[in-house]
């Protein structure tokens, strides 16, 4: 059996100031060290209950040399392929989110809200839609309030989720302890493998991606690329699945600033076209 893992920080206990600005805050190595516990917690879990290929897609940096050394760590989503369930670890809450801590949708700069065909899309939305159009099921999630809400409504059941906190604001919190944490984590990760087999795929089909920029002058620049276009403050993407949207938004992510200084857009359409195969 393989489970694959997409961890993030700003949802684990106590991360109230940001996985971006960690840095400035001199926080990082105390958060990551909440990351790589929660992971662990799961990962032990996983591999007690007989799971022995178990492939983590790592959004921030864990703490080196904790977890076992036969847990492979990922840079691509490619590495989701033959998995048999999706584990999320450490979630946050989608852009455009009230009372969520830190929320933002893979860029906090940029995006003020998403949406995926009319729903409310946050990177779980996101990232259980790729799995589910290669056919995996998303059958536990842990992370802040805001991000069960987001599982509860878009996600098929049956599915585990772990509450690691309650946001006030972006940068506050009810924080629960590790001690106390750690229990559940355990517990609902075992259930959590009863779900497969049960669990349907997230598959979408055919996606529509509408997305509001916090800035016209990205918005207008990004109106640029060929398969962007506006309605109204949106901006739409239209894919045939939710792999092709993935690498269509993740474009738009990282080229913020190349999209800011108004750089001709050809290369950006062709690391697009070659990300899905054109």
């Amino acid at each position: 059996m393989k489970i694959s893992i997409i961890t993030d920080i700003e949802g684990v206990t106590g991360s109230v100031w940001g996985g971006y600005a960690l840095p400035k805050s001199g926080e990082l190595p105390y958060f990551t060290e909440c990351m790589t516990a929660e992971i662990d917690a799961v990962v032990r879990t996983l591999q007690s209950e007989g799971v022995r290929n178990i492939d983590i897609y790592e959004a921030h940096t864990l703490q080196p040399g904790v977890l076992p050394k036969n847990v492979h760590i990922r840079r691509s989503m490619d590495s989701l392929k033959g998995s048999d369930a999706l584990f999320f670890v450490g979630q946050h809450g989608a852009a455009g989110v009230w009372n969520a801590v830190l929320a933002h949708t893979m860029n906090s700069h940029s995006i003020y809200a998403m949406r995926m065909n009319k729903m409310l899309c946050g990177e779980l939305t996101l990232g259980a839609a790729h799995a589910g159009a290669l056919g995996i099921p998303t059958v536990f999630v842990s992370g802040e309030y805001q991000t069960g809400r987001e599982a509860k409504r878009n996600l098929p059941p049956p599915f585990e989720f772990v509450c690691d906190e309650i946001g006030f604001s972006n940068h506050s919190a009810i924080c629960r302890p590790f001690a106390a944490l750690r229990g559940e984590l355990v517990e609902k990760t075992k259930r959590a493998l009863t779900h497969i087999g049960k669990t349907k795929p997230f598959d979408v089909g055919a996606v529509r991606l509408a997305i509001k920029m916090r800035y016209q002058g990205i918005s207008a620049a990004l109106l640029r690329l060929p398969f962007v276009r506006r309605e109204g403050d949106w901006l739409i993407i239209e894919t045939e699945n939710a792999v092709e949207a993935w690498n269509a938004y993740l474009l738009i992510v990282i080229a913020r600033d190349f999209w800011n200084f108004k750089c001709d857009p050809t290369s950006a359409v062709n690391a697009y076209k070659a990300s899905l195969k054109l």
